[in-house]
């Protein structure tokens, strides 16, 4: 769970965020909501990668994000503008 905001601090509504999980390849997908909030549920406890887009915005990655006891781990993202998108 989390929420996608722009580099102003706004919510980032529509935005796509996919979790994979590292070793089992399995995929869950969300989008956020008009207050740029997501939840991606279950997961269960493992290593993950997070995937966030939105046309208009740079794609943002995330690698090895740790989801522990309970299945719910925390991840705010900036997603910026799309003038330039820097390269990984």
């Amino acid at each position: 769970e989390g929420t996608v905001k722009d580099e102003k601090g706004q919510p980032v509504a529509g935005a796509a965020v996919k979790v994979q999980h590292v070793v089992r390849r399995e995929t869950l997908t969300a989008q956020t909501g008009a207050d740029g909030a997501y939840v991606i549920e279950p997961l269960d406890p493992g290593v993950y990668s997070l995937f966030v887009s939105k046309k208009g915005h740079c794609a943002v990655w995330f690698r090895h994000v740790q989801v522990t006891g309970g299945g719910r781990t925390r991840k705010d993202v900036v997603l910026p503008s799309d003038a330039p998108c820097p390269v990984p």
